[in-house]
């Protein structure tokens, strides 16, 4: 895949959408001008009801199928927002992991995730359904 973009002068990336929100790109141009100062922690979250809400696919998500999904909720794409944020490596995880809310799959659907950085910045990322809609 590298080498056929290459060819093509195509952009080969993972999508990490969470790089693209307007206020995210705005927060990473306060962090690195300094306005903040030195920054010695962090949260972040992402909640919402579950992927049949917001997915193509709705129940029949990959989401919900475990060979697929592999990890759920693990919170992939907030654990990458802070390595952009803050332009460090993640160099320490510790995870609580739960299926405690979509009692229809063995996919986790409720994740916090405690991350240390490569200069020793610490915090959370997580992913959790916050409450039961329906």
């Amino acid at each position: 895949m590298i080498a056929t973009a290459s060819k093509y002068g195509k952009k080969l990336m993972i999508g990490h959408n969470q790089r693209f929100v307007p206020s995210h790109q705005k927060a990473k141009e306060i962090i690195e001008n300094g306005e903040l100062g030195k920054i010695y922690s962090f949260r972040t979250t992402f909640d919402h009801g579950g992927p049949e809400g917001w997915s193509i696919d709705g129940k029949a998500s990959w989401f919900f199928q475990k060979d697929q999904a592999f990890i759920g909720a693990m919170g992939v794409h907030k654990a990458d927002l802070i390595r952009y944020l803050l332009g460090e490596e993640i160099r320490e995880v510790a995870a609580f992991v739960e299926t405690n809310a979509k009692t229809e799959t063995d996919v986790d659907d409720n994740s916090v995730c405690i991350l240390k950085t490569e200069s020793g910045i610490i915090g959370t990322a997580s992913w959790a359904l916050c409450f039961k809609r329906g």
